[in-house]
This record gives C-alpha cells, structure tokens and sequence, in this order.
C-alpha cells in the first residue's frame, strides 16, 4: 500500500507540473492576464488589427497617457510580445461581440479598427455599436475607422455621422506636397 502510495504521489505532482507548464507555455496564462486587465480599464480605447497601423496607434496613445486594450486574432505571435508588456492584448475577432465584451468595449470611449480591410473595418464598428447600445445606451461610443476607398466614406457619412473614416491616403497626400515644396522651394532661395 505505502509503495502504491509513493507512486501515485510521484504520478500527480508529474501530472500537476505538466498541466501548469502546459498552462504557462500556450499563452493561456498571458490571455487570462490580459482579460484580467482589460476589465478593470475604464475610458480606454479599444484597437482592433494589430499590423503596422495598429501597433503604431496603440504605442501613440500609450504615450499620450491614454489606456488601450488591443484585439487581433494573431496576437500570441512574437510581433506583439512587446506590446503585451504595454497593454492587455485580447487574441480573437473583433467582429465577435463576446470578444469585444472581454475587451471592455462597453467601458471604453473610443473604438479603433485599423485592419487593412474596409468591410472588416466596419464590420467591427457595426459590432461594437450594437454590443455597447445593449449595454449602455446613454453614452455611445466613438468609431474611428481605417478606409481606403473613400466612396464607401462619403456613403456611410451619408447614412450616419456616429463613424470617423481616416485614410492614410487622405492624411498624408497633404504633407507630402507641403514636404515636396518645402525641399524645392529650399534650393531655389539658397541662389
């Protein structure tokens, strides 16, 4: 009985290391830390699409003090390590309103989608508007969405002016002409 004894004892604590090390090692820990934070933010801004757009948005208002919670659906990978660190970071689909509730949608001020795809884009919005009208219809939340074709911007400002559409295209053209003409106008003076 006392060898069986050792044994098991000897079975159970392997098999207690091998499902906390499984715990650690899959993420599973770190999504429970991050869910963990996200609910306890309050006026944060939620960013959905982690690529280059998105990680530059969420390091921007991290250093204006503003507190985000970042979603994208590969956000265990090694490119968002360092975000991790910064702000909780949810790994699933925005489009998923039980995804956006983990994120504290219903407590944040302002919604960021600024994945590369305008239908997913407003997708996201769509999603995040209905979920936060059920829970809080006193107080809406600010869309700010990424388009590229600003036909699809002007026909949704059209319907509804509750989304901010931002295209990179339309942001920047404008600086790089100021830039362009500043450096042409530079040599010309220095004559």
């Amino acid at each position: 009985f006392g060898i069986v004894l050792m044994f098991s004892g000897i079975v159970l604590v392997a098999i207690i290391a091998s499902l906390l090390t499984n715990f650690i090692v899959s993420g599973t820990a770190m999504q429970m830390r991050n869910e963990f934070l996200a609910g306890r933010l309050r006026g944060h801004v939620v960013v959905c699409g982690l690529g280059q757009v998105g990680v530059a948005v969420a390091r921007d208002l991290r250093r204006r003090g503003i507190s985000v919670v970042a979603v994208d659906p590969a956000a265990c990978d090694e490119q968002h390590r360092e975000l991790h660190l910064r702000c909780p970071v949810i790994s699933g689909d925005a489009t998923s309103p039980v995804v956006l509730v983990r994120a504290g949608i219903d407590r944040a001020r302002a919604l960021v989608a600024c994945t590369s795809n305008d239908a997913l884009n407003l997708e996201v919005g769509l999603t995040a508007q209905d979920t936060v009208e059920r829970r809080r219809a006193d107080r809406p939340l600010r869309l700010v969405l990424r388009c590229f074709d600003p036909d699809l911007a002007r026909r949704i400002h059209a319907v509804s002016d509750d989304y901010i559409l931002l295209s990179e295209a339309q942001i920047t053209a404008p600086l790089f002409v100021r830039r362009a003409i500043a450096h042409a106008v530079e040599p010309d003076e220095a004559s």
